[in-house]
């Protein structure tokens, strides 16, 4: 599914939940579920704000505020709810306390709501609703980084794989330079793995040498861009 042109302007990076003709709540029913015992603890509905059109209603996540808009898609994305951070968090909205509250709350939505689809707006993925929730709630629990939701990872024609997306949470994307004969399956878990630890170690300065499912790997940042090359050792 390619992500939804939406006639909501996208004037901050966030994340779309697509639904099917006739399946998207309305602003009234999202405000109830706010109030329901099962998003306890997840959020809270501020107000209907009106810089927000289409019924958007505005949301506290993780004491952040997020902007909820309504609008219809064009077929087959049908309708849709945007999902940006408010005007006093979007200067913020690549710093990972913002993206965390941003993935949490969207990860929440997913599983009380009838969403087909989610599209995240810093990598340009678009991700399966059941898996974006379950990925993004382990990696908020202490689990490994969601790399294959909240950033995308594409193959070279020689195997290699690189990142998008990678350098909002760490300040540069990731390369890993394909090995002749490998499997795609692996490199991509390899590629997973490189991703995850570099989020959790944060911006590398200097070359770094680690083991991913038995995989030496040596790490190393470039001179000349944002980003971090990763070869096998030999």
């Amino acid at each position: 599914m390619s992500p939804p042109d939406s006639p909501v302007e996208n004037s901050n990076p966030g994340a779309t939940l697509v639904f099917a003709e006739g399946a998207r709540p309305t602003a009234c029913a999202l405000a109830s579920l706010f109030d329901s015992p099962a998003m306890l603890g997840i959020g809270s509905v501020v107000a209907n704000r009106s810089h927000l059109t289409g019924n958007g209603i505005e949301a506290l996540a993780g004491g952040l505020a997020f902007d909820l808009r309504f609008a219809d898609g064009p077929a087959p994305d049908g309708q849709v709810i945007r999902i940006e951070p408010g005007e006093h968090v979007a200067a913020g909205v690549t710093l990972l306390p913002v993206v965390r509250a941003l993935a949490g709350l969207v990860a929440n939505l997913a599983l009380h709501l009838p969403v087909a689809a989610i599209a995240w707006d810093m990598a340009g993925t678009v991700a399966q609703p059941q898996e974006f929730s379950r990925a993004a709630l382990n990696w908020l629990a202490g689990g490994p980084f969601p790399a294959q939701c909240l950033t995308s990872l594409t193959v070279k024609s020689d195997g290699s794989i690189a990142s998008e997306g990678l350098v909002h949470f760490t300040g540069q994307e990731m390369y890993l330079v394909g090995a002749e004969g490998e499997v795609e399956a692996t490199a991509i878990r390899l590629a997973v793995g490189v991703v995850d630890q570099l989020v959790r170690q944060g911006r590398l300065l200097a070359p770094r040498e680690f083991t991913i499912a038995g995989t030496g790997l040596l790490a190393e940042p470039s001179q000349y861009e944002d980003r971090v090359w990763v070869w096998r050792k030999r």
